[in-house]
C-alpha cells in the first residue's frame, strides 16, 4: 500500500482484519454452540481456502473471469465438504456422553488440522502466499485522501454483504431458527421436533463455508502459509471468548477488537508480536471477564 495518513490506513486494516476474523470466528462458534464440539481444524480450512484462492488467482492459464467463478464455487465446495466431515467423522462421535464427545471430536479435528497442514506442505511447499491487486487486475484507487488497493475495498464490501446475509439467515430461515432453538436448549428444540442431526450438518456445513469465505478474503489482505491454520484456529477462540457466545453481534465485536489489537501492535511495537497478540487476549479475557463483552 502507498503512504497513506496513519490514522486512516489503520483503521482501514483493522476493519478489514476484524471483520474477516469475526466472519471465520462466526463459524467456529457455531458450531461450537450447534454440534457442540471444537474443531480445532477450522484454521487450516481458512488456511487452504486461501491457499486455493491465491493458487486460482496467480493463474495465467484461464481468463480471470474464469478463475474468479473457481473461487467462488470454493464457498459451496467447502460447504459441501464440512457436510461430509460431519456425516462422516463427526457424527459417530455425538452418540457418546457430551464430555467424550466433546474430547473425542478435539482428537479427530486436531489430527485432521495436522494432516491438512503436512498434505499441503509437501505438496505446495511452506512460503507465505498473498494475492496482489496487479494478480486480481484490480487498480489502486485514492478516497478521502487515503491511497489503498481496490481489493481492499472490495474485499470490506464482501465482508459486510456476507454478515448480513447471515444474519438474515440465522434470524429468518427455518434452519437458522433450528439452530438457535439447539443453541438455547437442545432437549427443548428435540421435544419441538427439531431434528437435530440434520440441523447438524447443515450448521457444519455452514460453519466450514464461511472459513472459506474467510481465508479467501484473507489471502488478499494478508500473507497465508500453509502453518498458519493453528493460529487462526487460537485467534477464533480468543474472539468467540472476548465477544462472548451468546449472541453474533459477540463474536463481530470480539473480531473488531483483535484486529484493531494486531494493527495496533504492528504498527506502534513490531509486527513479530501480532501472532501472539490473540493469545495474550485470550488469557487475559478468561481471567478478568470470563463471559465475554457481550452477554447472552
Amino acid at each position: 500500500m502507498a503512504a497513506a495518513p496513519p490514522l486512516a490506513e489503520l483503521v482501514l486494516n483493522s476493519l478489514l482484519l476484524g471483520g474477516i476474523y469475526a466472519l471465520t470466528s462466526l463459524g467456529f462458534s457455531i458450531v461450537f454452540r450447534v454440534v457442540g464440539i471444537l474443531n480445532l481444524a477450522h484454521g487450516d480450512l481458512v488456511m487452504v481456502s486461501g491457499l486455493f484462492a491465491y493458487l486460482v488467482f496467480t493463474s495465467d492459464l484461464m481468463p480471470f473471469t474464469i478463475r474468479l467463478l473457481f473461487v467462488i464455487l470454493l464457498i459451496p465446495l467447502f460447504a459441501a465438504f464440512g457436510l461430509a466431515f460431519e456425516r462422516v467423522l463427526i457424527r459417530p462421535l455425538l452418540r457418546k456422553p457430551p464430555n467424550e464427545a466433546l474430547l473425542s471430536s478435539v482428537l479427530v479435528t486436531l489430527g485432521f488440522s495436522l494432516v491438512l497442514q503436512d498434505v499441503w506442505a509437501n505438496s505446495f511447499g511452506t512460503l507465505q502466499k498473498s494475492i496482489t491487486s496487479e494478480s486480481l487486475g484490480l487498480p489502486i484507487i485514492t478516497v478521502a485522501g487515503l491511497t489503498v488497493a481496490s481489493s481492499r475495498l472490495l474485499a470490506l464490501l464482501f465482508i459486510v454483504i456476507a454478515s448480513i446475509l447471515l444474519f438474515v439467515f440465522v434470524r429468518k430461515s427455518y434452519v437458522g431458527k433450528a439452530m438457535r432453538a439447539i443453541s438455547q436448549d437442545r432437549e427443548a428444540a428435540m421435544f419441538l421436533g427439531v431434528n437435530l442431526p440434520n440441523t447438524s450438518m447443515i450448521t457444519f456445513g455452514l460453519g466450514t463455508s464461511l472459513a472459506a469465505v474467510g481465508g479467501i478474503l484473507l489471502v488478499i489482505i494478508q500473507s497465508v502459509a500453509p502453518f498458519s491454520g493453528l493460529p487462526l484456529t487460537v485467534k477464533a477462540l480468543a474472539v468467540i471468548v472476548l465477544g462472548g457466545t451468546g449472541s453474533m453481534i459477540g463474536p463481530l465485536i470480539g473480531g473488531i477488537a483483535l484486529g484493531s489489537a494486531e494493527t495496533l501492535s504492528a504498527f506502534f511495537i513490531d509486527p513479530y508480536w501480532s501472532p501472539g497478540i490473540a493469545v495474550i487476549i485470550l488469557v487475559a479475557v478468561l481471567l478478568l471477564r470470563p463471559t465475554g463483552l457481550v452477554r447472552r
